[in-house]
């Protein structure tokens, strides 16, 4: 009997030691390894003593730009009247006077050359002075005749010649003739390489403010000549003038127009004041831009068209 209790109380001990191992078991499992840790979602941790950057404070770096260099551009012309100078019967030791006044005003003209002139050496020197310092040379005959009177090789060789000196000096060949004193034939305009030229306000420089006509009025006025040069050109620009056939007409400043050419004459001394004082004038108005002829027909769209006339930028016929 006693070992009969003693046989059942050792079965029931082995069946409670039986349900606890496999409980713990069970619960390992579920777990996972006791001491281990649970991974969490990542997360991304600064170094210690850096900032935390989230995305939104990560710089975003900016390409460089590279310079554009601004284009060079033609003159604004909206709301100005374009108007040219030109200058006949050079080179002459007087264009220097013209050139510096036209540098000082940083204005471009249009010289019309006589060709003769440039068998002196120092012509030839100031031809070439006055093309590098950016003006226009233009043709005004070899040996400035009346036209009219000349057969058409003749008139020809008026222009070639000329325009031959010039390219020879310069490289360029000119595109533009001007008949001394405005003289020529329907014909000869009808066989010329070249547009002529005529002009739309005459200064009458050679005939004001001439060498001879400025030593009267300094007598006449008991002045130095560079008194008589300085009063002769107020009268021109500001009292009154002459219009074609010498007629009197308006103040110079008072007849300038969109378009129109001025006639001048580099070889004379007061030439040069006169149209220091006219640029002076333009230059406060802010009405006016002086170009060369040759470019104010290109910005007009008007020429210069070979067999045309021009006394503005405008055709005549």
């Amino acid at each position: 009997m006693n070992t009969s209790k003693r046989i059942l109380s050792i079965l029931l001990l082995f069946s409670l030691c039986f349900t606890v191992g496999c409980g713990r078991t069970k619960s390992s499992d579920a777990t996972g390894t006791p001491g281990s840790v649970t991974p969490t979602p990542e997360t991304i941790t600064a170094a210690p003593g850096n900032a935390t950057q989230t995305p939104a404070q990560i710089p975003t770096e900016t390409a460089t730009q590279t310079p554009v260099p601004t284009p060079t551009k033609a003159p604004d012309i909206t709301n100005k009247k374009i108007i040219a100078l030109t200058f006949d019967d050079g080179p002459h030791q007087n264009t220097q006077r013209v050139l510096d006044v036209l540098e000082k005003h940083n204005v471009k003209a249009t010289f019309f050359i006589v060709g003769r002139t440039l068998s002196l050496e120092a012509n030839q020197a100031m031809l070439v002075k006055t093309f590098n310092a950016g003006h226009e040379i233009a043709n005004h005959s070899y040996s400035h005749p009346d036209l009219r009177t000349l057969s058409d090789a003749d008139f020809l060789a008026q222009i070639n010649q000329t325009n031959d000196k010039v390219k020879a000096l310069t490289g360029q060949t000119p595109v533009l003739f001007r008949p001394p004193s405005g003289y020529f034939t329907q014909h000869q305009l009808s066989i010329s390489p070249l547009s002529f030229v005529l002009w739309y306000i005459d200064s009458w420089d050679w005939f004001r403010i001439g060498a001879s006509q400025v030593k009267a009025y300094a007598t006449e006025h008991q002045c130095t000549e560079d008194e008589a040069m300085d009063q002769i050109s107020d009268q021109i620009l500001y009292q009154h003038g002459f219009g074609y056939g010498g007629e009197p007409a308006g103040p110079l400043t008072q007849r300038l127009a969109h378009g129109s050419v001025l006639l001048f004459h580099d070889v004379h001394a007061g030439t040069a004041v006169l149209v220091d004082k006219l640029l002076t004038y333009i230059e406060q108005s802010g009405e006016y831009i002086v170009m060369p002829v040759s470019q104010m027909m290109t910005t007009l769209g008007t020429g210069p068209i070979p067999g045309k006339v021009y006394r503005s930028a405008w055709p005549k016929n």
